[in-house]
């Protein structure tokens, strides 16, 4: 389901920033924060919740890039 959100362009700005730096889809940084901020809380995520996110291509990707920075 698609949704409509209203945001401020600096808002926008700060969120585009992240998404070009992780390439990442809009709606997968808005749920990457939400992960932060429910840690940063002490709210643990439910694991089957996250079961399926991610695909084995883009779990691969991602490893890849941070192996390749030396992360």
């Amino acid at each position: 389901m698609v949704k409509v959100i209203t945001i401020r362009d600096d808002v926008y700005a700060s969120l585009y920033k992240i998404k070009r730096a992780r390439d990442m889809s809009f709606s997968e940084v808005l749920e990457y924060l939400v992960t932060l901020e429910q840690q940063r809380k002490g709210k643990k995520t439910d694991m089957f919740a996250l079961a399926g996110t991610v695909s084995r291509e883009e779990v691969d990707r991602r490893l890849l890039d941070r192996m390749q920075r030396g992360f």
